[in-house]
């Protein structure tokens, strides 16, 4: 029983810190003077698409890997916002997220994050491509642990 409490206690640690890793960005996008990405969290907030050509280019990149972004329309914005510029520099947020991922997809809850899984441990898609699949996968990620509490006994 005291394995479960701590497990559930380190589990919902890594989360908070995937909360925060989010909130930092939205703090970042504010303060920045442009829009916030995910609709699902701030109804009625507009999505900038200037400059998502470049966005298009890292997104084919990925879909000749076979690899389609579910939240696309997020990510341009996102991606809009910043540029040539990787979201996903700092190497201790990453392997986070891919332990979060990894554990969703261990629970066979949702088949997409196995996807996430095998895509982020495809040693091919690297670079930009993989920055935008990062960003994704944390959008998804972000998208289950939001609808847990409201879904979480169907």
């Amino acid at each position: 029983m005291l394995l479960c409490e701590q497990k559930a206690q380190s589990t919902l640690c890594r989360v908070g810190a995937m909360w925060a890793l989010s909130l930092f960005s939205f703090c970042a996008l504010s303060a920045s003077g442009q829009a916030a990405v995910i609709p699902h969290a701030a109804p009625g907030v507009s999505l900038h698409t200037a400059g998502s050509a470049s966005h298009e280019t890292r997104a084919a990149a990925l879909a000749a890997k076979g690899v389609k972004p579910h939240y696309l329309s997020e990510i341009t914005a996102l991606y809009a916002l910043h540029p040539a510029q990787r979201l996903w520099a700092d190497e201790h947020a990453v392997v986070q997220l891919q332990q979060q991922l990894a554990e969703v997809a261990l629970s066979g809850v949702q088949p997409q994050f196995t996807q996430w899984v095998t895509w982020l441990t495809d040693a091919s898609i690297n670079g930009m491509a993989r920055d935008v699949l990062l960003s994704d996968a944390m959008l998804g990620y972000l998208q289950f642990v939001d609808g847990v509490e409201r879904n979480g006994t169907d």
